[in-house]
């Protein structure tokens, strides 16, 4: 084996890393093709990374991955190198480093060969904490779900490769929120929405995509053929509070938005918006959208906005309604009627 750690082979190695891998799965393939590289200097047989890194916010089941960087064609050693490495999110990874069938390593050799898979343990770290870099951009970082962000990156992604038309818009509202947060403590309020949040998650599954607005406000994507199973879930969602098994029920109020071809992200946005309000005015637990509907909340913003002028104009009459005593017929108080007059009207 050669033992120089800046042979030809080797730089020509760390050569392939001089930028930055993008992703985890960017770099276990610059590794692929790096490996065979230095594999005659260390008479390599085999070599493989593994990671198993614990259940987090950013990453909610966990990890266990192994991945074959390099097999020699002809064969290897049963006996191997391990090397193992601690995570800083309290995971592992581990290397395992087989020599050629017929190849024994030195003192020195090992040595090396445990440099050179340091060296690659950091290559893969720094990758990985890229990947999560990344995925703290597109999540809430209260429930571990999607946040606006990734919804949007996620419904453009939809819409570019099957069309926007295959799902529907969902906006939902726990019911009650605030009573939920004054029943529990604040830990385990929050304990209950990540738990919520989790289980919706879990529901959707390949089925689409729920992502936290703030606060008790949620947005969907679920495929068209899926809704009915949505809607008859989301309505009352189970939550386990207590490791003796005590259960309560969830509920919500739910905007429906049957999305067209012609409709784009931020239509459907704005339709769910009007959608959800509507539900909750009307207190429904669901309500679908009217194309309609817009028509109605627009008319209503243009007279909310006209307001402060027609103020300023005198618009407004006051009319007084007397309240008689029937019991001595006098007169005991009035109702104050206010009408908007404009242009004679």
């Amino acid at each position: 084996m050669e033992h120089n750690l800046f042979s030809e082979n080797m730089i020509k190695f760390y050569e392939m890393f001089r930028e930055d891998a993008g992703s985890a799965r960017e770099c276990a393939l610059k590794l692929e093709k790096a490996i065979p590289l230095i594999a005659d200097d260390l008479q390599l047989g085999k070599y493989v990374i593994s990671l198993f890194a614990p259940p987090s916010l950013y990453d909610g089941t966990g990890t266990t991955v192994e991945h074959v960087l390099y097999t020699y064609e002809e064969g290897h050693e049963v006996a191997f190198e391990r090397y193992e490495y601690a995570t800083g999110e309290h995971g592992r990874v581990v290397i395992s480093a087989y020599p050629r069938k017929g190849c024994t390593w030195s003192d020195d050799e090992k040595s090396v060969l445990s440099t050179v898979s340091l060296n690659v343990f950091f290559l893969c770290g720094r990758a990985r904490l890229i990947d999560m870099m990344k995925k703290t951009t597109i999540t809430d970082n209260a429930t571990g779900i999607d946040n606006v962000i990734g919804f949007m990156k996620y419904a453009s992604e939809v819409s570019y490769k099957i069309g926007l038309e295959k799902y529907n818009g969902i906006r939902f509202n726990i019911k009650n929120f605030s009573v939920l947060n004054k029943s529990f403590s604040k830990i385990k309020s929050a304990e209950i929405l990540r738990a919520y949040c989790n289980n919706v998650k879990n529901f959707i599954g390949n089925n689409g995509i729920v992502a936290r607005l703030g606060g008790d406000n949620f947005v969907c994507l679920v495929k068209k053929e899926f809704l009915d199973y949505f809607l008859n879930f989301i309505i009352d969602v189970p939550i386990k509070v207590d490791p003796l098994g005590k259960v309560i029920n969830v509920g919500a109020r739910v905007g429906v938005c049957n999305i067209e071809h012609s409709d784009n992200i931020g239509m459907v946005m704005e339709y769910l918006d009007v959608v959800i309000g509507i539900a909750k005015y009307e207190g429904k637990d669901i309500v679908f959208f009217e194309r309609e509907m817009i028509e109605k909340v627009n008319k209503e913003k243009v007279i909310i906005a006209s307001f402060p002028q027609a103020l300023s104009n005198g618009e407004f009459h006051v009319y007084f309604q007397p309240k008689v005593d029937t019991k001595d017929n006098t007169l005991c108080g009035c109702e104050a009627l206010v009408r908007w007059i404009r242009d004679g009207k």
